[in-house]
């Protein structure tokens, strides 16, 4: 009988869905806590509420290096689970690359948050406790570093409902926590990053169990490794670049919009909370994808591997179309939820009818990039990242935002999400040629 986390049999898509929609679960949960973290510590005060927001800014530009290396350990577990070796052997390495970055990001951000606080935080964020909170946020990095790597790991090995019990363990206990802590003990903000930091610890705990029950780990595994960490860290530490890119030339977009006033920064805001709800089922894909690709290349099937990633590419491109033309009609009124201001409407509607044409190239790119993670091949994801958003997004925002204005910012953005996906597309085509598919199948990393 075919082990439901097997993905080298039975139909592509049963196998993907039942992946994915577990991904998607864990998704809604952690952005569940996230609004509810905002809204005990918005109890707070703005002053809170504005230090929340600045350490947490701070925290995702950490977080992308555990983001790269939950994603080289993916490569890795899932190739290692598709070739029959076992994968508990992979996510040791994993575990161990993550208990010294993790160290690391905890040492660095401890040390450097108070000057990034005092650089960036309104000065009534700093009394509310902004600096103290980050320094336990940081802290935590010990164990949100092989957290990561636990659950991509058991993505990887197709254990999805393992992964969601898992990782459901940190939004529910930050749900739990924080009126307990904030409020129960008087610790206000600083109190909400105990809870952080506690809900992490147990969720940690929890993923190890699961490790060892679905993947065999052992002590042993935490022997470190240099050809597996290798492996690990050759995936990981582009995909970390590509997370950067992406994130930096977000920011800077923010930069420019700035000029052109609240409104515009606004309307921008509430667009990307629109986009967010048809991105988050694109992650999952994509990370489904990337332990299917990783699976079946490991196991030798490099068809069935690109197969399975052409039919997501081709039902999540004709759902990304069809919201397309929905935000195109309804942008205004999309738009006027968040912001009823007539200036923020305006621009809101402008950017989403700019960007509807281009969103089957942008999930394309999205769906891709993780795949071809699972794959090994994360260096020519970042090459076309760096092109769409560095080249050509960059450049062209600093000149359009001058000569076009908000018309020229937006038409700058959707133009690099579609030159993003038509080389993710390119490249695609290339990588699951026939001629290219038998080296892929026999690269398989470290299966130690």
């Amino acid at each position: 009988m075919t082990s439901t986390a097997d993905l080298t049999q039975g139909p592509p898509l049963r196998g993907l869905l039942r992946l994915a929609v577990p991904l998607l679960a864990g998704s809604v949960l952690n952005l569940s806590a996230s609004l509810g973290d905002r809204l005990w510590v918005g109890s707070l005060g703005s002053e809170a509420l504005a230090g929340l927001g600045v350490a947490h800014a701070l925290w995702l530009l950490a977080f992308t290096a555990l983001l790269g290396l939950g994603l080289g350990t993916l490569s890795s577990v899932a190739k290692a689970r598709g070739a029959g070796a076992r994968p508990g052997a992979c996510a040791g390495q994993g575990l161990v690359a993550g208990g010294v970055l993790g160290a690391a990001l905890a040492i660095l951000g401890g040390l450097a948050a108070g000057p990034l606080m005092a650089t960036l935080a309104p000065v009534g964020a700093l009394e509310a406790g902004a600096t103290a909170y980050l320094q336990i946020v940081f802290a935590s990095a010990c164990f949100s570093a092989p957290l990561v790597v636990a659950l991509f790991s058991l993505q990887a090995a197709g254990e999805g409902r393992a992964a969601l019990v898992a990782g459901a363990v940190l939004p529910l206990g930050n749900l739990v926590l924080d009126p307990l802590l904030i409020y129960g003990l008087n610790g206000g903000l600083v109190g909400a990053a105990w809870a952080t930091l506690l809900a992490t610890l147990a969720a940690l705990g929890v993923a190890l169990v699961r490790l060892r029950r679905h993947l065999g780990l052992r002590a042993s595994d935490l022997r470190p490794d240099p050809a597996s960490l290798r492996a690990i860290v050759g995936v990981g530490a582009p995909r970390t670049l590509d997370h950067l890119c992406r994130n930096g030339a977000g920011l800077a977009l923010v930069v420019f919009l700035a000029p052109f006033g609240a409104a515009a920064v606004s309307a921008y805001t509430a667009a990307l909370v629109l986009l967010l709800v048809l991105i988050f089922p694109g992650i999952a894909l994509g990370q489904a994808s990337a332990a299917f690709v990783g699976q079946n290349l490991g196991a030798g099937q490099p068809e069935r591997a690109w197969h399975g990633v052409r039919i997501v590419l081709m039902a999540y491109g004709a759902c990304l179309a069809l919201a397309g033309l929905v935000l195109a009609v309804a942008a205004p009124s999309l738009i006027s939820l968040f912001d009823s201001d007539p200036h923020a409407v305006r621009a809101g509607t402008l950017l989403l009818r700019s960007l509807a044409p281009v969103l089957p190239l942008l999930g394309a790119g999205l769906v891709l990039g993780k795949a071809f993670g699972g794959a090994g091949q994360a260096g020519p994801a970042l090459a076309a990242t760096a092109a769409a958003h560095l080249g050509v997004q960059l450049p062209l925002v600093v000149l359009l935002s001058r000569t076009h204005g908000l018309e020229g910012v937006f038409f700058a953005m959707a133009l690099a999400y579609a030159v993003h996906g038509v080389l993710h597309i390119w490249l695609f085509r290339s990588l699951s040629s026939p001629a290219r598919a038998p080296q892929l199948a026999t690269s398989r990393g470290s299966l130690s």
